[in-house]
Order: C-alpha cells, then structure tokens, then sequence
C-alpha cells in the first residue's frame, strides 16, 4: 500500500512538474501571427503530437509539446498552422518556430 502511495505521490509531482515548465515556456516563446514573424528568422517547421494518453484538452498537450521543441531550436516565437484531430481525445499541430530579434 505504502507503494503505490509513493508511485502515485512521485508521477503526481511529475506532472507538476511538467506543467510548471510548460507555463514558463509559454513566458519565454510567443505563440504568435503571420504579421508579427514577418522580419523574423525561420528556424524550422514543427510538428507536434499530443501523445499517448486519452486528453480531453489534447490541443493544450500538442502545443506545449511544440513549445518544447521550438525552445531546443532556439526560436522565439512560434506561429500555429493548424491542429489536426485525431479522434476525440489525440491529435497534432502542425506549426513554424521563428527567432525574433528585439530591435
């Protein structure tokens, strides 16, 4: 019992974790619109997947993973292209990372 108390109070903390990291990263990279990366530098295309738990918000999930992956290229903003549903509960967002200089 005491066991899977520990599991669950570890994967709890985990996921605090993860959200935590998350909202700082939305602080750090913009989500972005066309007119605003117009003088921007083109990092790379993104293409994130919401993963393999049931999310009923699984848009939030898809968009926090390609946050993940902008920040590892450095970029600064990050412009969404579109969300592609997979079913109800997964999904993927289809979008471009950019690196803005403050002028």
């Amino acid at each position: 019992m005491n066991f899977a108390r520990t599991l669950i109070t570890l994967f709890s903390v985990f996921l605090v974790s993860l959200n935590l990291e998350a909202s700082s990263l939305r602080e750090r990279i913009v989500i972005t619109t066309i007119p605003e990366v117009q003088d921007c530098e083109f990092m790379g295309k993104i293409d994130a997947v919401s993963g393999q738990m049931k999310h009923d918000n699984w848009r939030r999930y898809a968009v926090n993973r390609a946050l993940f992956q902008a920040e590892k290229m450095g970029a600064t903003h990050l412009l969404i292209d579109g969300y592609v549903s997979r079913g109800v509960f997964h999904g993927k967002i289809q979008s471009q990372a950019y690196s803005c200089k403050k002028v």
